[in-house]
This record gives C-alpha cells, sequence and structure tokens, in this order.
C-alpha cells in the first residue's frame, strides 16, 4: 500500500522534503526509548540537511476501530517527540512562534486519508486539530474531485511543512541588536526555557500486545458477521 502512494506524495516539493518509509524509527523516538515504527516518516530539509522530523504517517488496508485509535496514537505520540526534538535545535526560538508550529501527521486507511495537526498554543498543552481528508480516487466519476481534494491536501502539507523550515532558519540567528546592547550596557535576553513548553512522552509497551488481542477478536466478530449474512 505505502510503494502505491510514494508516487502521488513526490507532489510535495522534493527540495523541502526526504521520504522515509518501511517501519522506520525515528531518531528521535529512539533516543527517548520509543519503538514506534511508522509506516512512513517525512524529514525537513535545509540546504540539504535534515533539519526536523515533518510528518508521521500511518497506512492500513482497512479501516478498523482497534488499528485506527492505535495508528492514531502511536503517530500522536511520535509527533510530540519530534517537537521536543525540534524545540531543542532552535535556540532563538520565541513564545509567538512556537505557538505558529503545525506538525501534520497522516493516517491512510484503504482509500481514505485523514490529516492531522498537532499543536502547542501553551505550556505543557498538545492539541491535535482536525486538518483535511481525501479519498484516493477508485473509479471515473470521483477522479476529478477527489483528485483536487488529494493534490489540496498534499497542498496542505506542504505548506505546514514549509513553515516549519523557515521557524528553524529564522530561528538560529539573535535577533535582538548587539550594537545596541553594548552601547546601552544592557545584558543579554535570556532564551527562552523549552523545557518549560513541552512534557516526556510515556507509553507503555503492554499496549501493543493488548492492541494485537483485539485486533484479533474484532476480526473474528467481522467474519461472524458476515457468515450470518451469508445464510
Amino acid at each position: 500500500m505505502v510503494k502505491n502512494l510514494i508516487p502521488l506524495l513526490l507532489l510535495i516539493d522534493p527540495i523541502l522534503c526526504l521520504f522515509n518509509r518501511g517501519d522506520t524509527m525515528t531518531n528521535p523516538c529512539k533516543s527517548k526509548g520509543l519503538k514506534f515504527k511508522l509506516d512512513l516518516h517525512i524529514v525537513v530539509l535545509n540546504d540539504k540537511e535534515v533539519v526536523v522530523d515533518g510528518m508521521a504517517a500511518e497506512v492500513a488496508k482497512t479501516a478498523t476501530k482497534h488499528k485506527l485509535y492505535e495508528d492514531k496514537l502511536k503517530s500522536i505520540l511520535a509527533t510530540k517527540c519530534h517537537i521536543k526534538n525540534f524545540l531543542e535545535t532552535v535556540p532563538y526560538i520565541t513564545a509567538e512562534d512556537i505557538k505558529k508550529l503545525k506538525f501534520p501527521i497522516m493516517q491512510i486507511m484503504g482509500m481514505n486519508v485523514h490529516i492531522y495537526v498537532l499543536r502547542l498554543p501553551c505550556r505543557g498543552i498538545y492539541v491535535v486539530d482536525n486538518g483535511f481528508s481525501f479519498s484516493f480516487p477508485c473509479n471515473m466519476k470521483l477522479l476529478r474531485t477527489e483528485t483536487e481534494k488529494l493534490i489540496d491536501g498534499l497542498s496542505l502539507v506542504e505548506a505546514l511543512l514549509e513553515d516549519l523550515s523557515l521557524i528553524y532558519e529564522t530561528s538560529q540567528i539573535d535577533p535582538n541588536d548587539s550594537i545596541k546592547r553594548v552601547v546601552e550596557g544592557s545584558g543579554r535576553k535570556k532564551k527562552l526555557n523549552i523545557k518549560a513548553w513541552t512534557t516526556e512522552v510515556f507509553y507503555n509497551d503492554d499496549y501493543d500486545t493488548l492492541i494485537d488481542d483485539n485486533e484479533e477478536d474484532e476480526q473474528v466478530d467481522e467474519d461472524v458477521d458476515e457468515q450470518a449474512e451469508d445464510e
């Protein structure tokens, strides 16, 4: 499934992004001991250098309740790690720019795609917004309308990643007037306390076992229902 989607996702500017696919673990998650394997994640480039893990994506053949919430939870927690790691690389970021950060998350189930956005509107508070949804066109009737939505959805992701790249670039240099500071004899302004904005990610690996068991139970229920309908 992921392999078939790559040509479409490449509509996103390849100069801006680098795609990693096939059960990959991001460095921010590894550093926290979180073994989240993502079906796809996109890293943002600045002058060909990786500056931020920009988007997490999970893919499933069909939509089931447990798979939906398992993948969504994993993607959100991974993105939370990405936000924390990003903030550690932008020494002169302002509180206003932190509030502007929007990290896209993509969930693909069957032919349906939902894009969420994780943001940090205030200290220690993470918010997930429903960003956009579309379906991959599966017949001629839907080809025109769904293709337009697909392009709009990918354009949204690209715009969010461009914003992250811009914030990274503008937060590397102290914006204050150093000459004025010397003339006035004033001290350097304190950098923003990033630790006050973020919280740690905790995840119980036993939850994966619980999810797998529930997935099997759900599949059995679906098979029973289908058999009853046939009879």
